[in-house]
């Protein structure tokens, strides 16, 4: 059974030209990329590469290994890559769901300035479904107005909103200097 660095060391050989130099470029000793490509050849059973004071040329099998071996390896990277980003929030796909608009929208906003590769869904919901959405796993993120702290999740507040009352000049309410939602 083939190692998967077994065909990055292969596929870093021919791009490189030499083993020393595919040692390099992949940040190992010589030694290892060696005894990769080596464990891969006795795997495969025939030579891939014919090795010369010039570099490395391909064998007719090591070229159709060399294919499917640098497909591999572009694909891993790729996967790493997509990985890394996911992992630090810079890319991907990100569920947000709210029980009020204002601090949410301004929040995503910002969020999507700094991180433009990550795809935003964004849903209201009255707070019970966004606690339950939050609860089975069908969101990442909810953002809610008057929350309650729970056991088994994390809370981070956000920040505090501030309310203006507008009423006609007319309204009792309109003398007072202070009035509480409560």
């Amino acid at each position: 059974m083939f190692n998967p660095y077994q065909f990055k060391a292969f596929s870093q050989v021919v791009r490189e030209g030499s083993f020393s130099a595919a040692a390099r470029a992949m940040g190992v000793s010589q030694s290892a990329v060696t005894q990769h490509v080596a464990n891969l050849e006795t795997t495969v059973g025939v030579r891939l590469l014919v090795r010369a004071r010039d570099g490395v040329q391909l064998t007719a099998t090591g070229q159709e290994f060399f294919d499917l071996a640098d497909r591999y390896a572009v694909l891993d990277a790729v996967i790493d890559e997509k990985l890394r980003g996911y992992s630090e929030f810079s890319e991907g796909h990100l569920r947000i769901i709210a029980n009020a608009p204002q601090p949410a929208l301004r929040l995503i906003s910002r969020y999507a300035a700094l991180y433009p590769d990550v795809n935003i869904d964004f849903a209201l919901y009255d707070w019970t479904t966004a606690m339950e959405l939050l609860q089975n796993q069908q969101t990442d993120i909810a953002i809610v107005t008057d929350p309650s702290k729970q056991a088994d999740w994390h809370y981070i507040p956000v920040g505090r909103a501030k309310y203006v009352l507008y009423l006609r000049n007319d309204h009792p309410f309109a003398m007072r200097h202070a009035i509480a939602l409560r």
